[in-house]
């Protein structure tokens, strides 16, 4: 376990209800099986889940419109599936934007690091495409073997 404070690299995701469910077929919802990261959460209980969400509301290097939307857009639509199981999940928010985008990349390369260290597997929800280089980074720096879905 790190002592990362994720606080200085994230915005907690509050999630709204936007939909309804019967009681019934609500508890087989993926959102049952989430914790929302608070401003609060210690780094030592963010390491007890195996797999770890982080949205990147960023879009500077797009060739397109509305990647920085994307994280919450998402969220909205996968929150509603049905979970396969009980799944051990933490939806740590949205990263903050770096002043520049460099700032940014260096942000997701330390935090996608230190999930790593941790050993969580990492969802990561929009964003651009150039973002995946400071995401291999993290995995160059902790010499990890990864796979990657685009």
């Amino acid at each position: 376990m790190t002592d990362f404070n994720y606080n200085d690299y994230l915005i907690p995701y509050k999630f709204e209800k936007e939909f309804d469910t019967t009681e019934k077929s609500q508890k087989d919802l993926l959102l049952n099986s989430v914790t929302f990261r608070k401003a609060n959460t210690s780094s030592k209980s963010i390491c007890n889940h195996d797999l770890a969400i982080v949205g990147i509301p960023e879009n500077r290097n797009s060739d397109g419109n509305g990647s920085d939307k994307a994280p919450d857009a998402i969220r909205s639509k996968l929150y509603r599936l049905f979970s396969p199981g009980k799944l051990n999940l933490i939806d740590l928010g949205n990263l903050k934007k770096g002043k520049t985008v460099n700032d940014t990349y260096t942000a997701l390369t330390e935090v996608i690091y230190d999930l790593l260290l941790n050993e969580s597997a990492v969802i990561i929800l929009g964003g651009s495409k150039d973002l995946i280089i400071p995401v291999c980074k993290s995995y160059e720096k902790g010499k990890k073997n990864f796979s990657l879905c685009v």
